[in-house]
């Protein structure tokens, strides 16, 4: 099972995990600066202080510290970082296109590890695809209609497709804090596409960010600190 995680990782990371929890101190003080300075970054995009992109920065800040984690979670914020750099440009169709790649890169890695360890139930199956068949059922009759220009809802529709199908495999994960960090991505989304096509949202700014980047943070800390590879537990429904 060793061998399966290694093989997500980079060469250098891989050695570290086979040679002992003293070789892993390098990668744990990276992710632990990682995430303090994800949360510095959190906190200057809402100061009101005008640097370029700077809502792009903890995204890309996790994507540095991610030494060590497996490559689709890395790609996954970098992706992430790169769709907030697009919104922040001004181009939606830029933003979600590489948003749509991160959900991608997040869905492929979960179900990577649903499959290698064995941790696909029928139950867990079920119970997870409830809330993301509610999601999509509501979405489509009440956010897709109001999308505008037309050219942009099949876009759209994939992305909300690819997005719930990310929240439904992290729900079948063992851990708590990768479904948490999914149903928030999910909540900062929706606030967005409401926001942005049906009508304004009270504080939409506040809502959308502090959900993404708690979304953002769950995920990557969860991957980081727990390491569920190395202990992987498979928990009958």
């Amino acid at each position: 099972m060793r061998n399966i995680f290694r093989s997500l990782l980079p060469r250098s990371a891989a050695r570290a995990t086979s040679s002992g929890h003293a070789s892993l101190s390098r990668p744990a003080a990276l992710h632990q600066l990682a995430a303090v300075m994800f949360l510095v970054c959190a906190v200057v995009f809402f100061v009101p202080v005008s640097l370029p992109y700077k809502v792009a920065y903890p995204a890309f800040v996790l994507f540095v510290g991610s030494w060590g984690l497996p490559r689709p979670l890395a790609f996954a914020f970098l992706f992430s970082a790169l769709g907030d750099v697009g919104g922040a440009a001004g181009n939606f169709l830029l933003q979600m296109g590489f948003f749509a790649v991160a959900q991608a890169c997040f869905a492929g890695y979960f179900a990577y590890r649903l499959s290698r360890l064995s941790l696909w139930r029928k139950g867990r199956m079920g119970l997870a695809a409830l809330p993301a068949v509610l999601m999509l059922g509501w979405m489509l009759p009440t956010i897709l209609p109001c999308v505008s220009p037309d050219f942009l809802r099949p876009g759209v529709t994939v992305y909300a497709l690819l997005i719930l199908l990310m929240m439904w495999l992290a729900l079948q994960q063992e851990s708590p804090w990768w479904a948490l960090g999914a149903l928030l991505f999910v909540a900062s989304d929706t606030c967005l596409a409401w926001n942005k096509f049906v009508g304004p949202v009270m504080n939409s700014r506040l809502w959308i960010m502090t959900t993404y980047y708690g979304a953002l943070l769950l995920l990557y800390a969860d991957s980081a600190f727990h390491r569920h590879e190395i202990s992987p537990r498979s928990n009958a429904l």
